[in-house]
């Protein structure tokens, strides 16, 4: 599981990993929720081991010892018997569960099998109506638990936000999931919990080095928000509902978003530009951003620098992609392998 919470920075934004590890130590799994909001279930914890074991290449994870292809099998099989008996109930950990699960899915399962997991996931996460669900927890009566539930349900709806890139990102589809009519509950330093006491304020890269640094989670997070904001803004430019609507007669609007992601990479804090970065959910969304960048250049590629503000899409397309390449170099010197980064590139 640790694996999990160290390398996997896509799968990991759907989930408050406090809520989940206290709800893993006492709920009893064989329990009934009726209802109740919880955090974790028996599918939850399946689809994440198996997620997890994609970060290594110990042969003592495979079904199949010389088949690393078999790696998390085991737990595979147990979270899609688990879906079965769980997705009569639309809950919180199924739908975590899925979107989890998808990225082992991708890897290692069927296409068709994919392609359910992601539209079962976003039909389900809509009828959660997390609004609602935090609305209750945040009155003037609310206790200590209410509060931290309104928290984690505010970081979770957000994470399916930024989530769901990596469905509609790499077919360049417009997002399903709009800009989610949620506070932001977890900048609330006065209503938080002293960051201090999670487990993820820490970060090292086991099992390489044992060497804790700072995560800069929630600094991170609100830079992808961010970040996927204009990529929806961008998304609803290149794919509009309107049939008579052209966009690639309108250069000068796709000059617009290019220079917001550019504003928004230059007003970062230091420990997350560029050439500051080596944690590897800095270097994740260095990918991602550079992914949104090109979605944006790519289809201008024949448009003259006079008429793109003196740029040149398909060259400046180019140098980003190069940059991808340069960012995996470093992850890879940095970590020895090169999992995490390739993700949005399948």
């Amino acid at each position: 599981m640790l694996l999990f919470w160290t390398w996997d920075s896509r799968a990991n934004r759907v989930l408050d990993r406090k809520m989940f590890e206290e709800d893993l130590q006492n709920l009893d799994p064989t329990s009934v929720s009726n209802g109740a909001l919880r955090f974790c279930s028996p599918f939850l914890v399946n689809a994440l081991l198996a997620v997890g074991r994609l970060y290594t290449t110990n042969s003592a994870t495979y079904s199949v010892p010389s088949d690393e292809f078999t790696r998390g099998e085991a737990f595979a099989k147990e979270a899609r018997r688990l879906r079965i008996l769980e997705r009569s109930e639309t809950s919180l950990p199924f739908v975590q569960g899925l979107a989890i699960f998808y990225h082992y899915e991708g890897n290692f399962g069927t296409l068709e099998s994919t392609i359910d997991i992601t539209n079962t996931c976003y039909e389900q996460y809509k009828k959660l109506h997390l609004k609602d669900l935090i609305r209750k927890r945040v009155s003037a009566t609310a206790g200590i638990q209410e509060r931290r539930e309104a928290q984690a349900l505010s970081w979770i709806g957000w994470g399916f936000y930024i989530h769901e890139n990596y469905f509609v990102g790499p077919m360049n589809r417009r997002k399903t999931l709009r800009k989610p009519d949620i506070p932001k509950l977890w900048q609330d330093a006065a209503q938080s919990s002293p960051e201090g006491e999670y487990n993820d304020y820490w970060w090292f890269a086991y099992p390489v080095s044992s060497t804790p640094q700072r995560s800069f989670r929630k600094e991170i997070f609100e830079a992808e928000c961010d970040l996927i904001e204009i990529f929806e803004d961008i998304m609803d430019f290149l794919a509009p509902t309107k049939s008579d609507s052209n966009p690639f007669k309108a250069p000068e609007q796709a000059l617009k978003l290019y220079r917001r992601l550019i504003t928004l990479k230059y007003t970062l804090p230091e420990f997350l530009q560029a050439e500051s970065s080596t944690l590897p959910t800095a270097l994740q969304f260095y990918v991602n951003f550079d992914l949104i960048l090109m979605s944006i250049l790519r289809p201008f590629d024949d448009i003259a620098k006079d008429q793109f503000g003196g740029l040149d899409p398909k060259a400046t397309s180019q140098f980003y992609a190069s940059h991808i390449m340069s960012t995996i170099w470093t992850f890879r010197a940095l970590y020895t392998w090169t999992t995490l980064t390739l993700g949005p590139c399948k």
